[in-house]
């Protein structure tokens, strides 16, 4: 069986997007808005204007990089870019490391992962499967003809229905919600909105400007407190603020969590099914306490919780 990969598009176009509107917009503000008196200033706030210029022509060129196409067969693995053409046999493999993580700085709360295989030759080949639709499905293939399983190549994710788990008994790990600092920041931009839309309002325009930044910046917050329920059987996420989202899944279908923690934002727990299928989950709420516990009572079950650092 033969697999060509296919690009997440939108997700890469959002990258991009994001990643230039900060670059070029800092870099004209640098260049074009900000008027320093001192000429000393001027060079400065120039020079780091063109930096930021120069810094999102390379940002640009370094997701060039990454548009790879991928044919993955039963002889071996196609890799083409824009510029070079990797191949390698599965006779040539030594190992797979299925989940490295990215020491690239992105804008977003997580982490990006990629598949390395090491070669017989020393040689390295990465396959950032983060940027592709059948991503999971390519990891199904590099283990299968890696590891020469001969059963089923394609997995599905076993769905847990509500049903499932209604009878079950779990352990909670969520913090205190409402005494945490994201809880607070959602009163505040409440705040803002009664303040200036309907205790205080200056003109029509900018109380919805208010009212749209400020119920965004409380979506983006509510979205950010997941917790974790835990019981013999299964794993649940559920949001605090938004209970209608919640993902269960399986103890006996996860393949591997991690806790990710990165400097100054939320920790997230990547949750990683067989299917090598994978959610990232903001738990905001949860502090050191909380995560060691958690780590702890999944121990017991026979789960070693991957510190993402």
């Amino acid at each position: 069986m033969n697999l060509e990969s296919e690009f997440k598009f939108w997700k890469i176009l959002f990258l991009v997007t994001i990643e230039l509107i900060v670059c070029l917009g800092f870099g004209y503000f640098l260049l074009f808005t900000a008027v320093p008196k001192a000429v000393v200033s001027k060079i400065v706030a120039s020079i780091f204007g063109c930096l930021m210029f120069s810094g999102a022509i390379f940002l640009v060129y370094a997701y060039i990089l990454q548009f790879k196409r991928i044919k993955i067969s039963g002889d071996g693995v196609l890799i083409k870019s824009l510029f070079k053409t990797e191949t390698f046999a599965w006779a040539d493999v030594q190992r797979v490391k299925y989940y490295v993580k990215s020491t690239g700085i992105t804008m977003i709360p997580f982490s990006f992962y990629y598949t390395e295989v090491v070669l017989k030759d020393k040689r390295t080949v990465q396959i950032c499967f983060d940027y592709y639709s059948n991503g999971h499905i390519i990891l199904q293939y590099i283990e299968h003809y890696f590891k020469k399983k001969s059963s089923a190549i394609v997995l599905k994710e076993d769905i847990v229905r509500n049903i499932d788990i209604v009878a079950k008994s779990f352990m909670s790990f969520k913090g205190t919600p409402l005494l945490s600092f994201r809880c607070y920041q959602m009163w505040t931009a409440l705040f803002f909105i009664l303040v200036f839309v309907i205790l205080a309002p200056i003109n029509r325009n900018m109380s919805i400007f208010v009212s749209v930044a400020a119920g965004a910046y409380m979506l983006v917050c509510a979205l950010s407190c997941f917790y974790i329920k835990i019981s013999d059987d299964y794993l649940v996420m559920r949001n605090y603020f938004l209970p209608f989202m919640m993902k269960s899944y399986r103890l006996s279908d996860v393949r591997q969590l991690t806790v990710e923690r990165i400097e100054l934002r939320t920790s997230c727990l990547r949750v990683v099914s067989k299917s090598f299928q994978y959610w990232v989950f903001p738990c905001a709420t949860l502090g050191g306490d909380e995560w060691k516990e958690f780590t702890d009572v999944m121990a017991e079950k026979g789960f070693k919780v991957r510190d993402g650092r």
